[in-house]
């Protein structure tokens, strides 16, 4: 039987031959990693907010809140890829939760601070684990 030899190389097993791999593998296992741990991240997001009450847009703004202090609606809306209309609504619903509260800016009087209440965490009760499946 004829055959015409090959102009492609031989399949290689991953890496370099040395148990190395190579820099478009290792970025391309990066990048998957990467991926797999964001959708953890967002369903992990997905249940404390469910435990504690909150959709997941309001717990995340709280989270914020709890992780960087006092911040502007316009700060929050940065942080969080959202409209500052949108921001409006979450510090408002957190505001009747009593969560939160809008206090003038200490530096700038145009704007408005947004902190959280002393005891907040108190409020939304004992933290429960969230990675217990439902």
């Amino acid at each position: 039987m004829d055959t015409a030899p090959s102009t492609e190389p031989p399949a290689r097993a991953p890496g370099d031959g040395n148990g190395h791999r190579t820099r478009a593998e290792l970025y391309e296992a990066l990048q998957s990693d990467g991926q797999q741990l964001a959708v953890r991240l967002v369903r992990l997001l997905h249940r404390m907010a469910d435990r504690s009450g909150m959709n997941p847009t309001d717990f995340q703004c709280y989270t914020l809140l709890r992780a960087s202090g006092t911040m502007t609606p316009g700060e929050i809306a940065d942080s969080l890829c959202l409209s500052t209309g949108s921001v409006t609504g979450v510090v408002d619903r957190l505001e009747a939760h009593g969560l939160v509260e809008r206090a003038p800016h200490p530096l700038d009087r145009r704007k408005i601070a947004v902190r959280l209440l002393e005891g907040a965490e108190a409020t939304l009760g004992p933290p429960r684990r969230a990675c217990a499946r439902p």
